[in-house]
């Protein structure tokens, strides 16, 4: 009977250890979680920051979803029937062949051209609206639109002696005049936003 009642007593101290080791493990996990749930949200912070504080980086983003705002309105106005030739092929005449323009590897070489087009004029834009301000920013990006349409479609399809779809056909070349407007305002309008954004953080 002894022996029992002993026993008996010595089985609640093994628990009471036990759950003191629990609550120490615990204890100890949950300091060392929000340190790098902490580190994981400054680094994306930092990273946004870095974004919105780089020139060169808001002028790729604008000129990447511009010229996706200009590939898609083109698209649609190809499968209506009011262009003979959308944005990207356009963009893929300048290297290749007409009849190379829709295979699979032209599609690539069409796209990356588009975009390296679209981005540079985007990159032009950021610095030039960094160095005259962000007042009438649609302004300016209307202006880029002219300047992409008079050289893109004016000289360097002339020159080159690419699409000659743009020049004998009317409609398909106004079309493209007006999407090329509607990127340069959906460029200048995030570039403004960016920089805006940026220019809040740093007055805070």
């Amino acid at each position: 009977m002894a022996i029992w009642f002993h026993n008996k007593k010595k089985k609640p101290e093994t628990s009471d250890k036990a759950k003191t080791n629990d609550a120490a493990l615990s204890e100890h996990a949950s300091e060392l979680s929000p340190p790098i749930d902490l580190s994981l949200e400054d680094s994306t912070v930092d990273i946004l920051a870095k974004i919105k504080s780089d020139t060169f980086t808001i002028g790729v983003i604008a000129g990447i979803l511009g010229t996706a705002v200009l590939h898609i309105l083109s698209v649609i106005e190809k499968s209506l029937g009011l262009i003979l030739m959308s944005s990207m092929q356009t963009s893929g005449e300048l290297f290749l062949a007409p009849a190379q323009v829709n295979t699979p590897a032209g599609l690539i070489v069409s796209a990356i051209a588009h975009l390296m087009i679209g981005s540079a004029g985007a990159v032009l834009l950021a610095y030039f609206i960094k160095i005259t301000g962000k007042p009438f920013y649609w302004l300016k990006g209307l202006g880029l639109a002219g300047l992409m349409s008079l050289g893109g479609m004016g000289l360097v399809v002339k020159i080159m002696d690419v699409a000659p779809q743009m020049r004998s056909d009317s409609t398909t070349t106004m079309f493209h005049i007006f999407n090329f407007l509607a990127y340069g305002l959906t460029v200048s309008y995030i570039i403004y936003k960016l920089m805006d954004l940026h220019a809040k953080q740093q007055s805070r």
